[in-house]
């Protein structure tokens, strides 16, 4: 893994966004991965790769250079179950009409 030198005033800057609103700036250092694990021709789990291999990268562990078809369906599920059992980000149908009624009500 390389990580590429900049200087701080260099870093590219993102926007956290909540509600339209920028909250919190940040800079954050490119880095470059070699040998990273990549999906075949035909498979459509870029998404997963990616997310693995962001993961990875801040839990400062070694990536692997494959990855099995099976470590990529275990992903998957983890991913899964992470946005299925995030109750504080979770919104359920009664919480989404909540939110509906009240952008009527502004409007």
């Amino acid at each position: 893994m390389k990580e590429l030198e900049l200087k701080k005033k260099d870093l590219p800057q993102f926007d956290l966004l909540s509600q339209a609103r920028p909250i919190f700036k940040f800079g954050a250092p490119i880095k470059s991965v070699d040998e990273t694990p990549q999906q075949n021709e035909l498979s459509v789990d870029c998404g997963i790769f990616v997310c693995y291999i962001i993961k990875r990268l801040a839990e400062k562990r070694e990536i692997p250079q494959t990855l099995r078809p099976r470590d990529v369906a275990e992903f998957r599920v983890h991913m899964v179950r992470k946005f299925l059992n995030d109750d504080q980000r979770t919104w359920t149908e009664d919480l989404w009409k909540d939110n509906q009624l009240a952008n009527e009500m502004e409007q």
